[in-house]
């Protein structure tokens, strides 16, 4: 879930403002936070929002396989935007649940519609809320697109049960070992297996091994990866050793 292009989608080519200072629609370096939209007057949590573009639903399949999405799960998608990802996993992979948190309420909206549309509405429940704030317990499978923010890994081993499985985007949470990947996507399971040794975490992320400086560099010159870079480096300092 690609929240540059959803901000780009979202807001056109209009400037976007933060702590004063501006910048350009398209700006890659953007994380959870209060945003001002010049011509909207008021502010947005960006990184909450669900997108405006979307997963393919080859790559919506991708991530099911790799979380095992069988009848017996509970599927959340947090940030679900249309709710494409609900939809699969209820239609393809017989989750016997899903449920989609959107903060956005238009698109919540959208996505109830879309839901209902299907005739899904008894096996898809969308929430226009945010997800942190949101009722997670019974979900047997989450994931979540958004960059990583560091009460994260906290949050979500304190909300899910033991067993669940958590797929991210683009990366693992920072020192914590992925159980299996199929990039863009990185499956975690609770309780996290953390690690401290930067080399061991980031031959999960590349899949080969590398130091934590060619981790960087191919962070920044691959235009695929999409990650906060202030906090990124923040989070790395702070949980691993060996840098």
């Amino acid at each position: 879930m690609n929240n540059v292009a959803a901000e780009r989608g979202l807001w056109g080519h209009r400037p976007l403002i933060r702590n004063g200072r501006s910048f350009p629609s398209g700006h890659g370096l953007f994380t959870r936070g209060s945003w001002t939209v010049p011509g909207f007057g008021r502010l947005y949590e960006m990184n909450r929002l669900g997108p405006e573009d979307y997963q393919s639903n080859r790559h919506i399949r991708k991530l099911l396989t790799l979380a095992r999405a069988t009848k017996r799960d509970v599927f959340y998608d947090l940030g679900c935007g249309r709710g494409q990802l609900c939809v699969v996993a209820v239609t393809e992979f017989g989750v016997k649940k899903a449920v989609g948190i959107e903060m956005h309420a238009g698109r919540a909206a959208k996505a109830a519609a879309y839901v209902e549309k299907l005739d899904l509405s008894d096996r898809i429940e969308i929430r226009n809320e945010d997800f942190v704030d949101s009722d997670i317990r019974d979900a047997t499978i989450a994931y979540c697109g958004h960059y990583e923010e560091e009460d994260d890994v906290a949050h979500f081993e304190r909300e899910l049960a033991p067993g669940s499985r958590f797929v991210t985007l683009f990366l693992p949470f920072v020192g914590v070992l992925p159980t299996a990947a199929d990039y863009p996507f990185y499956l975690m399971e609770v309780p996290f297996k953390r690690t401290t040794d930067a080399s061991l975490w980031t031959s999960k992320v590349l899949f080969r091994s590398a130091t934590v400086a060619e981790l960087y560099r191919e962070l920044d010159t691959d235009r695929e990866y999409r990650y906060d870079k202030r906090t990124f480096k923040q989070l790395m300092k702070k949980r691993l050793t060996d840098r």
